[in-house]
């Protein structure tokens, strides 16, 4: 689709605008950032990019290696979920199996990966 700018959730309730190509109307592909004790930001080495639910700047998986970030947000989409809500933890309850199974049809040489926010 195109780049887009985004503020992103960091660990330890920090946040910081990061740049990433938005693949769907909720989704983006962006750098994995890390922060350390020492408050420096880097991006993360093992797996350097995260699926970002776009209107929340929250990562929908921890790894993005072995996992096609692209087909999972396109499945994502898929589901009855509203993904224009700040939060959509509420909205996948229902749907929690479903949004699991769209993980796994996308993790590349079974490598193991979490959904953050449902």
């Amino acid at each position: 689709m195109a780049l887009i700018k985004i503020t992103a959730d960091l660990p330890g309730d920090a946040t910081t605008e990061v740049t990433a190509d938005q693949v769907s109307a909720h989704f983006a592909i962006a750098p994995q950032l890390m922060v350390f004790n020492d408050g420096e930001i880097r991006y993360a080495e093992h797996h350097p990019f995260l699926l970002i639910h776009i209107p929340g700047g929250r990562p929908v998986t921890d790894t993005g290696a072995r996992v096609d970030l692209r087909r999972l947000a396109e499945l994502l989409e898929a589901l009855p979920i509203d993904w224009s809500q700040p939060d959509p933890t509420e909205a996948c309850e229902p749907y929690i199996a479903e949004v699991a199974e769209a993980l796994v049809e996308c993790v590349i040489d079974d490598d193991s990966a979490a959904v953050v926010f449902a």
